[in-house]
């Protein structure tokens, strides 16, 4: 009996052009810097979702019935990082959030909110540039890489909330950095309603492929920013958390 194994996935972020744009301004490059920040991720979760239903009595006597009418999502999920000595993780989240609330974007400095008061003016979450919107995948396969695998868009996401990290003068350990991410929904290919032909027909999913193939659009417009050398910068190793509104459409 073949089990899958919680131990083979694969994330890409691909935060959009303007966050993109933001993060170089503050020496961090995603196609290099930001792909190291997807290989120290330490655990993630596959999606779950829910069907809202309606009860209708009296039809049948005795019975009770119910009828779908909407799927309901999971409205965040939580991604575990280890950080690496050059606080590449920290950084990459901190300056993803400074961005949407408008601290340190131009004309604006982070100086000016080092002070008791502060203004902040909210980024637009979808604009030309791109917002601070984006989506996420997730790639859940098996460590042999060939062979069937889920593939997971989460739809909509941007990071919402920054855990706090605990650090202390005891026995040393592997620091990490749990965030959480706001999305719409999320879509889920398993690759069987793609498959042409009988069961012994169809071809084995490359998962490898597949992976590569995900996340190459990302990765192409990173490459048209080019490269920068990392700015070491201060980071405060606090949670930080987002207030968000709620849309029911």
């Amino acid at each position: 009996m073949n089990l899958a194994q919680t131990s083979s996935y694969a994330i890409s972020l691909q935060p959009p052009r303007d966050v993109l744009n933001f993060l170089r301004a503050r020496g961090f490059t995603y196609n290099t810097d930001g792909k190291n920040v997807e290989l120290l991720c330490s655990e993630a979760s596959i999606p779950g979702s829910s069907l809202a239903t309606h009860d209708q009595v009296g039809d049948y006597y005795g019975a009770r019935e119910q009828f779908a009418y909407r799927r309901i999502y999971d409205d965040t999920f939580d991604i575990q990082f280890y950080v690496d000595r050059n606080y590449n993780t920290i950084r990459f989240f901190e300056t993803w959030m400074d961005y949407i609330v408008g601290q340190g974007v131009p004309p604006g400095t982070t100086d000016q909110y080092k002070g008791d008061t502060a203004i902040y003016r909210m980024s637009y979450p979808k604009s030309p540039g791109g917002g601070y919107k984006s989506n996420i995948y997730m790639t859940k396969f098996e460590k042999e890489i060939t062979g069937p695998a889920l593939y997971y868009t989460y739809v909509g996401a941007f990071p919402k909330a920054m855990q706090k990290s605990a650090v202390s003068y005891g026995p040393s350990d592997i620091l990490k950095v749990n965030v959480q991410f706001s999305y719409i929904r999320h879509v889920v290919d398993t690759g069987i309603s793609n498959a042409k032909g009988t069961s012994s027909q169809r071809t084995a999913t490359d998962a490898r492929t597949s992976v590569r193939n995900q996340f190459a659009a990302g990765a192409e417009t990173d490459a048209q920013l080019g490269s920068r050398d990392i700015i070491p910068d201060r980071t405060l190793l606090s949670g930080t958390t987002l207030g968000t509104s709620n849309s029911i459409g």
